[in-house]
């Protein structure tokens, strides 16, 4: 209801100003853009056992569309909006069409699976009230990538391309058999959906200040620091999923030396919250930073820590209103939690007298990830960490899609290999190694996997991309059974842009 809302606000304020602009000058425009994404996907019979406790084997086509459109409404106003369909994969895997109870006549009624969802729909204006601010209001995406090139992805927030982190199938604090459940599965949030892969938005504002500064030389060589700080107020929604909304109030701050665009040290500083219900407030703090040391190594890392409360009544209830949260206790929940990485990344940056290989740009990319987990789903402090991320280094133990996507309790030691041998094509294998961080009595080594991707950028609008991936050494995910199984996925996407 509210994200309809966020819909009629944009277009009570956009269209009669779309229509003066019009009529006065006949110079409003219109931009219409958009891009097609086809995932060919093949998962063996692990990859659902592994994920859905469904052994069976899989094999389609997941296609998506998003339409985008910019209004240029006035000097500096401009109204962005973006259609989407969502993931196809659920669809084929069972978890479509859903079924909602229709409160008129309390039967309950199928879904339409393939609706556009509205993704974005906000007023953007720049030099506002001065010409260092900036202000976006409506159904927004935020995303704050550490580095925006990377293999990695977002490590704290990426709402548009996030899940729900609150979601009713979270990995994985039970170990098999115990309350009926699998490995994969907890009802720390039973009332929840699963998390679907960009199922989030955002709607609310972002205020944002930007402002340059330089001393002495630095200054005279143009050489600056450039600051952008981001206050944001938005409530989250989930696109046909049965979820609690929730607020996120915080500031993100980001700066780049001495060039925004190819910057030598740059990072950023978060204090966010997350509002989980009523009384109930979780404070993420922390931030990351980013070193080119030289042409060819680059060393990065960004680390947070959690803190709060959620509240849970005296008398729970796990049906609306949602009265129970996190613990099968009753009291308040008290939030602990960490989650970091750190890494360096060397590229050979080729010059004339290089050889051949060096032409072939190699480079590697190692780091370490240690995200807290909670010991004990029974007692009354809650230490999974919770984010809006989008990592998806690995095709299978963290894709959002078509994998486990985990999220929470785990470490992991990250090796990626690869090459340009042209400046649109890059090759790289992915070798991770996954640990349970926390241990509740399960075994702690979640599996080890190796990928093989190809990415080839054809030309301006046609991008391609090919992955096999493969895990072993599963102990924790696959009950026990190491050696017994090994889930393996082959993906082929093309994305067209126009």
């Amino acid at each position: 209801m509210r994200k309809v809302l966020w819909t009629v606000v944009l277009v009570v304020f956009a269209v009669p100003l779309i229509a003066d602009q019009v009529r006065a000058t006949k110079s409003a425009l219109l931009e219409v853009s958009g891009r097609i994404r086809l995932d060919a996907v093949l998962e063996d019979p692990d990859i659902n056992d592994y994920v859905r406790g469904t052994r069976n084997e899989q094999s389609f086509i997941d296609p998506e569309l998003e339409l985008r459109m910019l209004f240029h409404v006035k000097m500096g106003v401009k109204a962005h909006l973006a259609l989407r369909t969502p993931p196809y994969a659920q669809d084929v895997l069972g978890g479509r069409p859903i079924s909602i109870t229709d409160n008129n006549s309390g039967q309950n009624k199928l879904y339409p699976t393939r609706i556009m969802e509205v993704s974005e729909a906000y007023l953007e204006a720049r030099q506002f009230l001065h010409k260092n601010f900036s202000i976006s209001v409506g159904l927004l995406r935020l995303n704050y990538p550490l580095i925006s090139d990377s293999e990695h992805g977002t490590f704290l927030l990426a709402i548009g391309e996030s899940e729900d982190p609150f979601a009713g199938t979270i990995y994985a604090n039970w170990p098999d058999g115990r309350g009926g459940k699998s490995g994969m599965s907890s009802t720390r949030f039973s009332w929840n959906e699963p998390g679907r892969a960009g199922s989030v938005e955002a709607g609310g504002l972002k205020f944002s200040y930007t402002y340059k500064f330089g001393f002495g030389l630095a200054k005279q060589q143009k050489r600056f620091v450039e600051t952008q700080f981001d206050l944001i107020a938005v409530t989250t929604y989930e696109t046909l999923y049965f979820n609690q909304d929730r607020d996120i109030v915080g500031v993100v701050g980001r700066f780049w030396y001495p060039l925004r665009k190819q910057p030598t040290l740059w990072g950023q500083m978060a204090i966010l919250t997350y509002a989980v219900k009523a009384n109930s407030r979780i404070w993420t703090l922390g931030g990351g930073l980013a070193y080119r040391a030289t042409r060819s190594l680059t060393i990065y890392g960004e680390s947070y820590g959690q803190t709060g409360v959620i509240y849970r009544p005296t008398s729970p209830s796990d049906t609306p209103p949602f009265d129970g949260v996190l613990s099968t206790r009753e009291g308040t929940i008290i939030q602990q939690a960490f989650g970091g990485y750190v890494g360096i990344r060397y590229e050979a940056k080729p010059t004339e007298e290089s050889g051949a290989f060096t032409h072939w740009r190699p480079y590697f990319d190692i780091s370490y990830w240690w995200i807290s987990g909670d010991k004990n789903p029974h007692d009354k402090r809650n230490q999974d960490f919770l984010t809006y991320e989008d990592v998806d280094t690995t095709l299978i133990l963290e894709e959002d899609r078509y994998g486990c996507d985990l999220d929470t309790n785990y470490e992991a030691l990250k090796l990626i290999v690869g090459c340009k041998p042209r400046s649109e094509v890059r090759i790289y294998i992915v070798f991770a190694n996954f640990r349970r961080a926390r241990d509740y009595t399960a075994k702690d080594r979640i599996g080890r996997e190796l990928d093989f991707v190809i990415k080839w950028q054809y030309t301006e609008d046609l991008s391609l991309k090919f992955g096999l991936a493969n895990v072993w050494q599963a102990d924790y995910m696959l009950g026990g059974q190491a050696g017994r199984r090994h889930p393996c996925i082959a993906v082929a996407q093309m994305v067209l842009s126009f």
